[in-house]
């Protein structure tokens, strides 16, 4: 599957202190009492930060890259992502619940409990990364891929799985409607944790 990597050439190191302006810099320390709201945050990276100390609200994100992030808890609702990276981020409870994803890779991530409800994903990439109990619910996608991810007690609601290739993915107990189930493809070992979303139990 083909992404369209973050568009970035010269970055310019900054500090949180610094920025008025997110746009073309390079942030790597952290900093408390910040506050990152109403910016389209453009051509930008983040090293090793904590946005547990960041007030992080209401933004627009356009080749972005995070790196080494702890983003748990974040809200990216009603926002929209074009052409963001995120690599060995911690993730947990993240939110883009009516968020419109654009060419978006998320490599090694931890992303349990995120929430995707009424999420616009088109050409996003997520592998190798640990989705247990994550939350999908009338999402819309094109061009979405599942590689390699911990889906364990993942929830999928009302959203179309056509042809969604989770053969690489621990999918125990899953949890599906039947709508979301028509056309997935598995390996025929997951066989008995699709069945057991139709009632169906072996003897």
């Amino acid at each position: 599957m083909k992404i369209i990597c973050p568009k970035i050439n010269y970055l310019c190191d900054t500090t949180f202190e610094e920025c008025t302006e997110y746009q073309n810099g390079y942030i790597k320390s952290n900093a408390d009492n910040v506050l990152i709201e109403n910016q389209t945050i453009d051509t930008f990276r983040f090293d090793n930060i904590d946005f547990s100390n960041i007030t992080f609200n209401n933004n627009s994100l356009i080749d972005v890259i995070f790196n080494n992030c702890d983003l748990s808890n974040i809200s990216f609702d009603d926002e929209y992502l074009t052409r963001v990276e995120f690599h060995n981020c911690k993730m947990t409870g993240v939110s883009f619940i009516n968020t419109k994803l654009d060419n978006i890779l998320l490599e090694n991530c931890m992303l349990k409990y995120a929430n995707f409800c009424d999420t616009d994903l088109y050409n996003v990439l997520i592998k190798n990364s640990n989705m247990e109990e994550a939350r999908f619910m009338n999402v819309k996608q094109k061009n979405f891929s599942l590689e390699n991810n911990n889906l364990k007690k993942m929830e999928i609601i009302d959203t179309n799985m056509n042809m969604m290739d989770l053969s690489s993915c621990d999918i125990e107990s899953i949890k599906f409607d039947h709508k979301s189930l028509k056309g997935i493809i598995i390996d025929i070992s997951q066989s008995p944790y699709i069945v057991s979303n139709l009632g169906i139990k072996f003897k």
